[in-house]
């Protein structure tokens, strides 16, 4: 369960290709109950970024969570088959590999690094 501090990665994918959109620095939570979820978030606006569609391409880290999570059908160059079943499009339990990659393609994107960020909980 995420927590206030923590960090949500968006990641939106198109033709197999995965793009991370966002990175929201999570402000507060509340009970939603909606037809998206039960929770909703609220990012901080001083430590989110919002990244234009197709800049940052994520997919090498969004195929190592889901070999790492699921057994898919595999095409002849040992990609998973797409489309990604449902169960798999709410990524839960990033690995540090994982938060690592999103970080360094972030910071690549806004010009910073590592140690320009406040450090993750």
């Amino acid at each position: 369960m995420t927590d206030i501090g923590d960090r949500a990665y968006l990641v939106t994918c198109n033709e197999d290709r995965c793009y991370l959109v966002s990175r929201v620095t999570i402000h507060e939570k509340r009970i939603d109950n909606s037809k998206y979820g039960q929770y909703c978030i609220v990012g901080d606006i001083r430590d989110s970024a919002y990244f234009p569609y197709a800049t940052i391409d994520v997919t090498d880290v969004v195929i190592r969570y889901i070999l790492r999570k699921a057994h898919l059908p595999r095409t002849s160059s040992g990609q998973p088959e797409w489309p990604i079943p449902i169960y798999l499009q709410r990524f839960r339990e990033l690995s540090e590999g994982d938060v690592l990659a999103l970080e360094d393609r972030t910071n690549k994107a806004e010009g910073t690094t590592s140690a320009d960020r406040r450090p993750m909980k």
